[in-house]
């Protein structure tokens, strides 16, 4: 039986449209899973800066200006919350911030 991705994994259930897409790439039939062109347009995405999508496949998305990597919300609190806690990769969420 199937469940919602976000029950599974609570933090898509706070990042909007994350669930969304992240089913679009999970599907067992390839014929059914979004190809990655037309996922990089997905409303995940949205709040991204339309330049992104005139970069060449080798340049750097830092190349926009005002482009920026905002830690994520959990990575943030966490100190607060368990400063004991075994430090891990830390993951970061590409942000336009203008």
């Amino acid at each position: 039986m199937a469940c919602p991705l976000d029950t599974v994994i609570p933090k898509l259930g706070f990042i909007p449209h994350a669930t969304c897409l992240a089913s679009k790439f999970l599907q067992m039939d390839p014929f059914r899973r979004i190809p990655a062109q037309k996922a990089m347009h997905a409303e995940y995405f949205a709040d991204l800066p339309p330049k992104i999508y005139e970069l060449p496949d080798v340049a750097s998305i830092f190349n926009i200006p005002g482009l920026k990597l905002l830690p994520e919300l959990d990575e943030l609190i966490a100190p607060t919350i368990s400063p004991n806690r075994p430090k891990e990769r830390t993951r970061i969420r590409t942000t336009l911030k203008v």
